[in-house]
């Protein structure tokens, strides 16, 4: 979750996004600046290392994340 200061329209945010995902789904956490998350069983020899986008949306809790919104954008903008 990430903080967003300069109120950046989560619909222009998902259009970012998605413009960017391998066949409309895939993504690299590392190159977006995003934890890399994996089932316990992962396995590096066998196991792809995309991660999946499903959606975003606004929220009432903490950003979890120490980069603000725009870093993040600028991060998907960069690869």
């Amino acid at each position: 979750m990430f903080e967003n200061p300069d109120n950046i329209d989560v619909t222009e945010l998902e259009t970012i996004i998605r413009s960017m995902l391998i066949d409309a789904t895939w993504f690299y956490a590392d190159k977006w600046l995003l934890p890399d998350l994996h089932f316990g069983s992962w396995d590096e020899e066998i196991d792809h290392g995309f991660h999946e986008f499903e959606c975003i949306s606004y929220t009432e809790e903490r950003a979890n994340s120490s980069i603000p919104l725009v870093e993040f954008m600028a991060a998907l903008a960069r690869n």
